[in-house]
């Protein structure tokens, strides 16, 4: 078992390497604890030559400046996945419209938590958006659902 004293001559010291002291001065023994630490020196940077381009990569870059991401954009895109899932526009991938009334109460409160979240940061054209969107998809989502 191990005791006191054993404990003690295993464990470690600290040593104070600060150059200056808590008040901001420098310590009288700041030049004895500083090493010289040599210059980094930077490797030669070299000019890559461009990458390239395959003719898709190419297509996708124009495409991305095309369609640039606003709030906008992404609340209709939110609206549109709510159509799909209400059965008005046909899914993608299987060409038959296809209804999922859950999945437009999840989009219509997310859209409903994006207007609450964002309320007093939009312009007048994104908060109308907002209120045209969120009147629509619920009216619809109704009707839906009575059926």
């Amino acid at each position: 078992m191990a005791t006191d004293s054993d404990e003690q001559s295993k464990g470690f010291q600290v040593k104070d390497r600060r150059r200056f002291t808590e008040s901001g001065e420098v310590r009288d023994d700041a030049d004895e604890r500083t090493e010289e630490t040599p210059p980094i020196e930077m490797p030669e940077t070299r000019r890559a030559a461009p990458p390239a381009h395959t003719a898709h990569e190419h297509e996708h870059e124009h495409a991305g400046d095309a369609a640039q991401m606003t709030l906008s954009t992404f609340l209709m895109s939110l609206s549109t996945q709510a159509l799909m899932y209400l059965g008005e526009i046909p899914n993608p991938v299987t060409g038959q419209p296809e209804t999922d009334l859950g999945g437009v109460r999840e989009l219509i409160d997310i859209i409903s938590m994006l207007q609450e979240k964002t309320r007093g940061n939009l312009d007048p054209a994104e908060a109308r958006l907002f209120e045209k969107v969120l009147y629509d998809l619920r009216m619809r989502f109704v009707e839906k659902a009575r059926k």
